[in-house]
């Protein structure tokens, strides 16, 4: 196949609407070399080419394929960061112009790393293993006092942020979510996280720079940060900025990064493990986690937005109740509670503890609903109709005044269904599932309703719909 073959291709994935007939269809031409190639390059998040190429405009008459080094070349130097700045620029505007339309058009997307054909990463891993990184994260249950075997124990605040995974591999640091989405808004934080990795290798190979420390120990960290295949590591962590809804939107906005943000980080794991999906746990425990990745951390380059979250020992439940209280009072969600010999184990259990406030919910989102008549939101987005259960149930609460005009004006662009009237409220259902969202309840009414719902945030870093792996 040469270029012209690959757009084409890539111009009738984009023209079905069917998943399943997409990736019948990417399936049938995945064997060819240069499939794969665009396609790798165009998603492996880890290859990036540091340049945003400008419009087309004129072209020339050339192909390429497999066996072009010119566009090649081009790719590869882009990738290493040999070829940057204006000369950079440049020689991407000169290979535009000296390939034809369809394979200017074709070099573009993969520089934009978006083929503009609505496949999804998990339609790739399932056509092209281990294209998209992924992997699980530890997760936590509710706080049950049984659960604790012996005390003290670590608490932490339960940040009101967003969970994710960064993953530094090859001089380069990718965001994830907790479902293995890539969040590039947040890859800002790349060259500090790969700076920080970097240093601390450096300091453990030297024993004069690490007085106090033995071979031993020194040997494991170096282990931890990739060993002898080269820096690497996956740091576990809670992005924050402002608030929850503030650091959503951030990371929801793709033209801007999120870099007012700051990573509290609370685990470290060798990027290996991470990426195993056949080993769930590794059997080290938390307390000599937590030193690596207080060690680690000291080596940030100066100014690098990146904190050990803070932590303090209790040692009853009465303490880790105190604890918890105080954490609301200063305005946090609420309380981790984890065992100082607990492994890390890629799954939810309760190794790992939440202490929260109020009961809360994660709600897919069916539909939406406007404000009474004679209200100031008559006619407008009052709320969204989440499902519980099966029962829909309208959440009215929890918005800001600028919320309800952007979720408005959100709504408005899903399609949906014919307007109708329910209890004198104009509602609207979609004809799709949309977003997953955390609700805040009083309780489950004896109808399978919800008793003062709230809206409290999106659950994108949640959403199972959105996994990326197969």
């Amino acid at each position: 196949m040469n270029s012209y073959d690959v757009i084409t291709l890539l111009d009738e994935i984009a023209a079905t609407s069917s998943r399943n007939a997409k990736e019948d269809l990417l399936r049938k031409h995945i064997d060819d070399p240069l499939v794969q190639r665009v396609v790798r390059l165009a998603y492996d998040p880890f290859v990036t080419f540091g340049i945003t190429p400008p419009t087309l405009s004129t072209f020339g008459e050339a192909v390429f394929t497999m066996d072009t080094p010119e566009v090649w070349s081009l790719l590869d130097r882009l990738a290493k960061r040999t070829l940057t700045g204006n000369a950079a620029r440049e020689e991407v505007e000169q290979m535009l112009a000296w390939l034809n339309k369809p394979a200017a058009q074709l070099l573009w997307r993969i520089l934009r790393k978006d083929l503009r054909c609505g496949i999804s990463e998990k339609t790739i891993n399932l056509v092209l293993p281990n294209t998209v990184p992924t992997f699980d994260l530890m997760l936590s249950k509710a706080y049950e006092e049984k659960r604790i075997k012996a005390f003290p124990v670590p608490v932490e605040p339960k940040l009101d942020g967003f969970r994710g995974m960064s993953l530094v591999s090859a001089g380069v640091s990718k965001a994830f979510s907790r479902v293995g989405n890539h969040f590039p808004q947040l890859d800002w934080a790349g060259p500090y996280l790969v700076q920080m990795v970097e240093n601390a290798r450096a300091k453990v190979q030297n024993a004069e720079s690490c007085p106090g420390m033995t071979d031993k120990v020194r040997r494991f960290i170096w282990d931890v940060l990739g060993g002898d295949a080269g820096p690497s590591a996956a740091i576990d962590g809670e992005a924050v900025s402002g608030s929850y809804a503030t650091t959503s939107g951030d990371l929801r906005r793709k033209d801007e990064e999120a870099t007012d943000t700051i990573l509290n980080v609370f685990d470290i794991v060798p990027y290996a493990v991470m990426r195993d999906t056949g080993q769930i746990e590794w059997k080290v425990p938390l307390k000599i986690r937590r030193k690596v990745l207080e060690f680690v951390v000291r080596c940030a380059p100066e100014g690098a937005p990146i904190k050990v979250t803070d932590l303090r020992e209790a040692s009853s439940h009465e303490e880790i109740q105190a604890i918890y209280a105080e954490h609301r009072a200063n305005g946090l969600e609420g309380a981790m509670v984890k065992p100082w010999d607990g492994h890390y184990v890629k799954k939810k259990g309760h190794l790992w503890m939440k202490i929260k406030a109020e009961e809360t919910k994660d709600l897919r989102i069916v539909g939406w609903f406007e404000g009474k008549p004679g209200t100031r939101l008559e006619g407008k987005f009052a709320g969204y109709i989440v499902n519980h259960e099966g029962v829909t149930v309208s959440v009215g609460g929890g918005y800001s005044h600028k919320q309800l005009e952007e979720l408005g004006a959100e709504a408005l662009t899903i399609h949906a269904g014919e307007p109708f009237t329910e209890k004198g409220i104009v509602k609207r259902m979609f004809t799709v599932a949309h977003r997953l969202c955390e609700v805040e309840f009083h309780e489950v009414t004896p109808d399978g309703s919800l008793r003062h719902p709230r809206f409290i945030r999106f659950r994108d870093d949640k959403d199972e719909a959105l996994r990326v792996a197969a």
